[in-house]
């Protein structure tokens, strides 16, 4: 999707912030060990919650793209929507990518939200690629694009693939760029 010579805008959004109800991981777990002191003992592994999994996800992207920026001389900026810890209503989250646009709208843009949801059910698995349900064909186009070599990269870790689907979430359907 990137041209060498046109400028090229990825956002990056990871998610919610640590604050949302219902966000974090159910990782907190009691191991055992026998022999201890002559007992039992309980290691409480920390909650892990989403934000801090999603912006582990963000970073490692954005790390990517700038040294595809510098290896390839690419004319690319990467604006990460929402760096704060605490959370930063989508609405905000919209506004702050949609200001960026309007300062560059001859750019290519891109608007990426990594969610990585916290579940209890040890059979949960998968990723899925949203688009909205009245996506443009260039955003339906790079999620098609990007659904393969997503596929291939999670397979090495078990995970599989749900394909692309539809959704009307605020982040899809209210950025002026293509979003997925």
């Amino acid at each position: 999707i990137m041209g060498m010579n046109q400028k090229m805008i990825v956002y990056l959004d990871g998610g919610h912030g640590r604050e949302t109800a219902g966000k974090s991981a159910t990782i907190t777990e009691s191991l055992k060990s026998e022999n201890f002191a002559g007992g039992y003992y309980s290691k409480i592994v920390p909650k892990m919650y989403e934000n801090e999994f999603n912006d582990a996800i963000v970073n490692k992207v954005s790390a990517y793209l700038y040294a595809a920026k510098q290896a390839k001389q690419l004319d690319l900026d990467v604006y990460i929507v929402a760096a704060e810890f605490d959370d930063v209503d989508n609405g905000e989250r919209v506004r702050r990518a949609n200001a960026i646009y309007d300062q560059y709208p001859n750019a290519k843009h891109l608007y990426l939200s990594i969610h990585c949801d916290a579940f209890t059910n040890e059979a949960a698995n998968g990723f899925t690629i949203y688009t909205h349900t009245q996506a443009s064909e260039k955003t339906l186009s790079f999620a098609q694009k990007l659904l393969p070599i997503l596929t291939e990269n999670h397979k090495k870790f078990g995970i599989i693939s749900r394909g692309v689907r539809t959704a009307g979430f605020e982040v899809l359907r209210e950025t002026k760029m293509p979003a997925i």
